[in-house]
């Protein structure tokens, strides 16, 4: 799940579990934060995850305004 390197995301909404939890992101930003350091997120939209064409399982692909079904283009 995610791909050896972390790029195959499905949420890009949902922290990635090997990343941590939200609790950990935030106490890492806060720590951060205390020693003047901001944090930087890195989101590679174009790397969403390995599903084919089934993007509808993707969030936020997951709803038809984000996406064109593929399943009805001229042949």
């Amino acid at each position: 799940e995610g791909g050896y390197h972390g790029y195959w995301a499905k949420n890009l909404y949902n922290i990635n579990e090997h990343f941590g939890t939200e609790d950990d992101f935030k106490a890492l930003v806060k720590a951060a934060h205390s020693k003047g350091i901001w944090i930087l997120l890195d989101v590679v939209g174009n790397h969403m995850g390995n599903v084919g064409y089934e993007y509808h399982t993707l969030e936020p692909f997951n709803s038809v305004e984000h996406f064109h079904d593929c399943n009805h283009c001229p042949g």
